[in-house]
């Protein structure tokens, strides 16, 4: 399958056309003697389209705070899953989280004036969260956010305390990290979806109250099969940890979801230019077509 984990995110797999809704079998031009039921088809799943936050919703995944993140962006609630996994998304929703939790850090019986700067939307990018505050020193990273987000006026001294810090940092990995989470549950469900993998769940309500093992992890021989996980985009390929986290949760959602599983490892490889590459063969594809 394809993985794309930029400013957006997306997935594509190959489905046997079968297995596909007949209104969705209806939009497939088969060639003359061509079998559906042994031809496959790659599938542009538009995986964050509204109506993927059901499932999320129904595991209390979702948080006021993607909620509201959801509410204020050009089309509301347009894309449920890429407010919570798409590097256009995740400095505001950081941002959101800390204008909600700053005022409860430190001394609650004082007025906390929160920097104008801070309030503005967008004024933490993806890209902030991830070269300046993942992994950086906690006095670096206070003078930083002094000079990004200075106080409201020069009274109230510095406002970037070493809690205050401390949470930013904390709601930045706690974001990267569910982020990396839904990315791997995604990809595992949709492997599961076209036969490639089991899951053995019965429920999500069974999900929500078990957590035990129901698999093996993959033995180190040769008979083990690889699935091949194509990825691109700039949030996988450059944010610090991420690609990391996302094959770490990928193999414990292999190994737990059955021991069907057992024989089988899936795989993130980088695909270089993936989208400028797939851009060329679309353009040859729809050329030859045209004579």
């Amino acid at each position: 399958m394809g993985l794309i984990v930029g400013t957006g995110c997306n997935a594509t797999i190959p489905m046997w056309l079968s297995d596909l809704h007949p209104e969705k079998q209806g939009f497939v031009t088969l060639l003359p003697g061509q079998d559906p039921k042994s031809t496959k088809i790659v599938v542009n799943t538009e995986w964050t389209i509204r109506g993927t936050d059901v499932p999320m919703r129904k595991l209390d995944i979702t948080t006021e705070w993607d909620d509201l993140l959801g509410s204020k962006t050009e089309a509301p609630g347009f894309q449920p899953f890429e407010y919570m996994t798409s590097g256009r998304y995740l400095g505001e929703l950081v941002r959101l989280i800390l204008i909600d939790l700053l005022p409860k850090i430190g001394d609650e019986e004082a007025e906390v004036k929160i920097p104008k700067a801070l309030l503005k939307k967008d004024s933490i990018s993806t890209a902030f969260i991830a070269t300046d505050v993942t992994g950086s020193d906690a006095a670096v990273l206070a003078k930083e956010l002094e000079r990004k987000f200075p106080a409201s006026s020069p009274d109230d001294g510095s406002f970037w305390t070493a809690d205050r810090v401390d949470l930013i940092q904390q709601v930045t990995e706690a974001v990267r990290v569910r982020a990396s989470v839904l990315i791997a549950a995604a990809v595992v469900g949709l492997l599961a979806c076209v036969g490639e993998l089991k899951l053995d769940a019965p429920s999500i309500e069974g999900v929500k109250k078990t957590n035990g093992v129901n698999g093996h992890h993959p033995a180190d021989s040769d008979d083990v099969e690889e699935l091949c996980v194509a990825y691109t985009g700039s949030l996988i390929e450059k944010y610090p940890g991420f690609l990391d986290s996302c094959q770490k949760w990928i193999d414990d959602l292999v190994k737990n979801g059955s021991k069907d599983n057992s024989s089988k490892r899936v795989t993130l490889r980088e695909a270089t230019d993936g989208g400028i590459i797939g851009a060329a063969v679309l353009a040859g594809v729809a050329l030859s077509k045209g004579g």
